[in-house]
């Protein structure tokens, strides 16, 4: 009460022409049924998803000696760290051959990780850290594909 909100869109009269057009209820519907589904695996996916995490460092620790796993976190999220390799460049080199990944902590803009400096890592590990995270869909190999490629990375770049 009281509050005036300007419009993002204008067109309609809809909720107080606040919005235009009609709701997208195809897509609301679709969503709904999206979400009953994923809620009826929930469980099948996590025990995958973890299953999944697990097999991958595994297998990346015993290709890549020296390789940190940052922290044990959810499931879906592996965050590790290639000390003394810029994660910049790991991140390039694996998007090259079609392996996204993503750097650093989520919780960074600009600099080093507030996150990852909070937790009292080394600027070492916290300038390699990498987060791989993984959905019900990945399969052990496209895993086996990431540690393939971080080994040849770790074999051709040049790190300090």
């Amino acid at each position: 009460s009281g509050v005036k909100i300007k419009p993002l869109l204008y067109g309609g009269g809809q909720e107080k022409d606040l919005r235009p057009g009609t709701e997208a209820l195809p897509n609301i519907a679709a969503f709904g049924t999206a979400a009953e589904i994923g809620a009826k695996k929930l469980s099948e996916t996590e025990k995958h998803l973890l299953e999944l995490r697990n097999y991958t460092l595994n297998a990346l620790q015993k290709a890549i000696p020296g390789i940190v796993c940052v922290t044990e976190g959810q499931p879906s999220i592996l965050p590790l760290s290639l000390p003394g390799y810029r994660s910049e460049v790991l991140l390039n080199y694996l998007d090259a051959r079609g392996i996204c990944v993503s750097k650093s902590s989520a919780c960074k803009r600009g600099g080093r990780s507030h996150v990852l400096e909070a937790m009292g890592l080394s600027p070492k590990i916290i300038d390699g850290a990498l987060r791989v995270s993984f959905s019900r869909e990945n399969t052990p190999e496209e895993a086996n594909e990431l540690v393939k490629a971080l080994t040849e990375a770790v074999n051709t770049l040049a790190h300090r």
